[in-house]
């Protein structure tokens, strides 16, 4: 999560979600909180995290529609093609402490129903072989391969707005107290986000700044984050990327876990516009023993 680790996309994204805030009591419980008090209480909430989530194991159930239209005349569009695609994986979570990163390894399972070879016991053997660091993170760029369209993207980690969260990486950011808000019966602050410091934390191809912005929701009972928000913007690409996560409360290990990831990427080449929507859905969370091997290079 530290602000020297960058990640580097060929992606962007709009503007951030829009929603409806409940506008602040004046109730002494209902008090608003100063920024920084809700940021020091989130990097104590991810700082635990890190602790917890270590090294864990999901299933993901990952639906891709890809839909490319032609302007066709003025303000009407033909649609050229459409396609859908399913991904059955193993999603892997773990916390790299030397680095102060997190890495999240898609391991594909399925395509559409079909068996991917070699793909049962892929994870373990990374996991438990000498020099899994590097196979993991080899792991992770192969798994790219199987996304649907001509857009190349790998910010499709659920936890990826988390890392701003970080004490190293808060500085970088302009955090505002935008609401109160219910998501999902979860009382809960809303703090949107803006970047503002180069190099940013998310970079494309080109090694061009992708400056994040969004939102973050904090569970007023004790911080815990509950939604997320992305969006990123690729001018250069005429590519847009938007990002919501929602997490809910894994009896299993007794924290928040991501449970559900909606994705949006738009990119205009000439008269064509691609659009792909994805859902992401995890269950059957899981943690992973890990020894010392996990962090060898």
């Amino acid at each position: 999560m530290g602000a020297r680790r960058f990640r580097r996309l060929a992606i962007s994204a709009a503007a951030a979600l829009a929603v409806t805030l409940r506008p602040f009591s004046s109730g002494a419980a209902d008090t608003a909180p100063r920024v920084k008090d809700l940021l020091a209480r989130a990097a104590e909430y991810v700082q635990q995290f890190q602790r917890q989530f270590g090294a864990v194991i999901s299933l993901e159930t990952y639906e891709q529609h890809d839909e490319q239209r032609r302007e066709a005349m003025p303000r009407a569009w033909l649609s050229v093609s459409s396609e859908a695609r399913t991904l059955r994986s193993e999603m892997l979570f773990t916390w790299l402490p030397t680095e102060r990163s997190w890495l999240a390894v898609r391991n594909v399972l399925a395509v559409d129903g079909e068996s991917v070879a070699d793909s049962a016991d892929r994870l373990d053997r990374a996991l438990s072989e000498t020099g899994s660091r590097r196979l993991l993170r080899l792991l992770a760029d192969e798994g790219a391969r199987f996304n649907l369209g001509r857009i190349r993207r790998n910010v499709n980690d659920p936890t990826l707005v988390l890392r701003f969260l970080d004490a190293a990486s808060q500085s970088r950011f302009k955090f505002s107290l935008a609401g109160r808000e219910q998501v999902k019966g979860v009382d809960s602050w809303m703090l949107t986000f803006r970047e503002r410091e180069t190099p940013a934390l998310v970079r494309n191809a080109r090694g061009d700044d992708l400056f994040a912005s969004g939102s973050i929701w904090l569970a007023v009972a004790d911080s815990a984050v509950v939604r997320t928000s992305l969006a990123l913007n690729d001018k250069r690409a005429r590519l847009e990327a938007t990002t919501l996560v929602d997490y809910q409360r894994e009896l299993k290990l007794a924290m928040w876990v991501p449970s559900q990831m909606v994705e949006s990427y738009v990119q205009q080449v000439g008269k064509v516009e691609e659009r792909i929507t994805c859902t992401a859905t995890y269950s059957d969370y899981r943690r992973f023993e890990t020894s010392g091997r996990l962090l060898s290079q």
